[in-house]
Formats: structure tokens, sequence, C-alpha cells
């Protein structure tokens, strides 16, 4: 399939492959040709709120099959749930980056640090990782991140939220 015109292009010494396949392989081919494209007109249907959620995959939303991935995180919460999703969730990100950093050079303590300084690092490999795996909303590691995401909240809510509060009140 075409990722310009959506129909697929077949040579007989091409085996019916697109040129993206022969150029990238099948695995990178499937993204451009199909579902980056998908993800893409789920975003030009709806720019502010999406398409809504598991509608990458259907022609129209009234047509019922299971969701499949847009194997990119991005371009699926902008198909899905347009730019106020996206925002909103990258905003929660940059929230948990920000709170880590925070814990890891507030803290003394250092089980704080590794526990602060273990989400950081599994935020930004997730972020970098996201570019081509759904992985935020359909894998057991983001399970493990979100465990993470809830002992830096606790841990910040326990210990620096306080030296914060007390900081701006002088």
């Amino acid at each position: 399939i075409s990722l310009a015109t959506g129909s697929a292009i077949a040579t007989p010494s091409s085996g019916g492959y697109s040129s993206n396949a022969l150029k990238y392989g099948l695995s990178i081919a499937i993204r451009l040709d199909a579902l980056w494209p998908r993800a893409i007109a789920g975003f030009k249907r709806n720019p502010l709120l999406g398409s809504g959620y598991s509608t990458l995959t259907k022609a129209t939303n009234e047509e019922f099959t299971y969701a499949e991935s847009s194997d990119n995180d991005y371009l699926r919460m902008l198909g899905e749930t347009g730019l106020l999703g996206t925002l909103s969730f990258l905003l929660i990100i940059a929230i948990i980056i920000y709170t880590s950093w925070r814990i890891y050079r507030l803290s003394t303590n250092p089980l704080d640090q590794t526990i602060a300084i273990g989400t950081l690092g599994a935020t930004v490999a997730l972020l970098i990782n996201a570019t081509y795996i759904d992985i935020f909303e359909s894998s057991k590691v983001a399970y493990t991140l979100w465990i993470l995401v809830a002992l830096v909240v606790k841990l910040y809510d326990m210990q620096y939220y306080k030296v914060d509060h007390a900081k701006k009140t002088r």
C-alpha cells in the first residue's frame, strides 16, 4: 500500500511488496504504508478530540473490530484523543519527569534517589520506545512504570511537598 495514494504498489520483480517494504523491510513498511497513515487520518477527522479510542482500524465508527496497534504511541494518541488528549497525557509525563528529578536532587536518602532516578530513566526510555510500539496503554512494562510513578508521588507527598511548601510560605 502506498503512503501517498493508499493503493498497493506491486511489480513483478517486487513480489507484490510496496517500495517501502523493499527499501526498509516489512515491519517499517507496515507502519509507513498502513498503520501510521490510519492514525494521521483519525487525527485529521477531529484534530481537537481525535476519532475516539479503538477507532484507528475501523472504516467507520460504527464498524465493530478489535483494536489493533498503530505501532507509534504519539500518532495513536493524536489519532484517538486529538491534541487535547495528547497534550494532557504528555503533561502528566512531564510532571513525572520533573517530580522525579526534584526528588533525586533534594533527597539525601539513597533509596529515594534510586526510586526517583529509576522512574526518570524508565520514563525517558519508554518515551523513546513509544515511537515504534504502543507501550503506554498496552504493555506490562507500562504497568511497572505506573507503579514506580505511584512510589514517586508518595515520596514527594511525604517528604518534599513539605520542603517546597515551607519555601513558598517564607
